[in-house]
């Protein structure tokens, strides 16, 4: 993975660092990346980055009001990377995105990060990302039996994943964006149960997943994906696209 500088803009020192990610695994999508601080945060902003503020937005806490605006800046970069105009990205059922007729997409943040992953629907069937820092220890140790069976977690810590916290983190991370993936196609929402992680290549930095439930006529149990995480700054970055 390698990042490139794009637009060098600051907005009050809320967002910055803006790039894009290349990935020469996957071809014609379009990623962008920024970081953005909370505190510097401010409901004109929207304005001034030309992104739509959505009532129920405008209505929420600031911490929301600053990731949703992160994460549709980015949106809107990518989409320009794809010479697509300008477009509002409304909010569909839980939280997922409504993308342009023609693009098939996927948004990400963390508290200090955001991301967009865009492509044209004739280049992918699916896109789900997701960016999350890396679980303290405590944190992972009482959450851990919700996230990953004790299969999945022999399988980490034994391909070279030493602490509960990174395997907790990459096992999560990874299954967000599966669910990010196919909750577009599928229609409706799914739990982490329904998959289970079957391999890992450290190497490659790639998961292969297995369902273990039928979603649909089209996922069904026994199908098998592959996610590509990333480390980056104390966060985990997981990829699914296809």
């Amino acid at each position: 993975m390698s990042y490139h500088p794009t637009l060098p803009v600051t907005i009050n020192d809320f967002i910055h660092r803006i790039e894009t990610l290349e990935l020469p695994t996957f071809s014609n999508l379009m990623i962008v990346k920024c970081h953005f601080d909370i505190a510097r945060y401010q409901l004109n902003m929207f304005e001034m980055l030309g992104v739509d503020c959505p009532a129920e937005i405008a209505n929420s806490v600031y911490k929301r009001q600053a990731e949703f605006l992160a994460g549709r800046f980015c949106s809107q970069q990518a989409l320009q990377l794809l010479s697509t105009e300008r477009v509002t990205i409304n909010i569909g059922e839980n939280r997922a995105p409504i993308w342009p007729d023609r693009i098939i997409g996927s948004i990400a943040h963390s508290k200090q990060i955001a991301l967009a992953a865009v492509a044209e629907v004739s280049s992918y069937q699916y896109i789900g990302i997701d960016c999350e820092g890396v679980i303290d220890k405590a944190l992972a140790s009482s959450i851990a039996s919700t996230i990953v069976t004790n299969n999945e977690l022999n399988l980490l810590t034994s391909s070279g994943v030493e602490l509960l916290a990174t395997a907790v983190t990459i096992a999560f991370s990874s299954k967000e964006a599966m669910f990010k993936a196919l909750y577009p196609k599928v229609g409706y929402y799914f739990d982490f149960s329904v998959a289970e992680i079957i391999k890992i290549d450290l190497l490659e930095n790639l998961l292969f997943i297995q369902l273990i439930e039928t979603l649909s006529r089209d996922y069904k149990k026994g199908d098998i994906f592959k996610c590509y995480f990333y480390f980056d700054e104390q966060h985990i970055i997981s990829l699914m696209a296809q």
